[in-house]
């Protein structure tokens, strides 16, 4: 910290550290490096992407007033924008906006991935449901998916299903080639709902 101001100080105080845009780089990093944990989940927003309420009505959103001064005031911004954005559209899409979710073995192998999946995919607007999309994800453990995952995933697209997602890596199938992607904790959330919900909106527009 003390650094910081060490700069601030060269750079000719804070006028001087604003309008050379020193400290806008400085926030446009730290900004950079929040929507990273953000769309990873590793800075997690309950309510908003991990734990999102399913079906929730959206609340009136004011536009924040245009802080002008020619470029110098640094942009507001809400944390939870961009979750927002992503379950907007999937109001538009209405109950297209499902993914199938089939859970394999029992309870024990599937729960939590089944509740993960749900918990995912709901922090983008999207419904777990049991059929009627051409998206599905398949959740259990190694073991379900030893014993279950290739007929499920045979059942799945002999039911329409084009594109088959594991809950988890692709390596506790023993055949990575049987789905065509993976969900697991870490990844960049945002854009795995993004392209879900494209996949779905190009769907319903034909």
């Amino acid at each position: 910290m003390w650094a910081r101001f060490q700069e601030i100080e060269a750079a000719g105080g804070v006028v001087a550290a604003i309008d050379d845009g020193l400290l806008h780089a400085w926030a446009s990093a730290a900004t950079s490096e929040r929507v990273a944990g953000l769309a990873t989940r590793r800075t997690p927003l309950t309510g908003v992407s991990t734990f999102p309420l399913a079906g929730e009505a959206p609340l009136t959103r004011r536009p924040r007033r245009d802080p002008g001064g020619a470029g110098r005031a640094l942009p507001p911004r809400r944390d939870a924008a961009v979750y927002e954005a992503l379950r907007d559209r999937a109001r538009v899409l209405g109950d297209r906006a499902a993914v199938v979710v089939r859970p394999l073995g029992t309870q024990r192998d599937s729960g939590s991935r089944q509740t993960f999946v749900a918990n995912l995919l709901a922090a983008g607007g999207i419904a777990a449901t049991e059929s009627g999309s051409t998206v599905a994800v398949i959740a259990s453990n190694r073991s379900g998916y030893a014993e279950h995952a290739a007929q499920a995933v045979a059942d799945l697209r002999a039911a329409g299903a084009q594109v088959v997602l594991v809950a988890g890596r692709t390596s506790e199938l023993g055949d990575a080639g049987l789905v065509d992607g993976e969900l697991y904790d870490g990844m960049d959330v945002v854009a795995v709902l993004d392209a879900l919900l494209t996949r779905l909106e190009t769907e319903g527009a034909r």
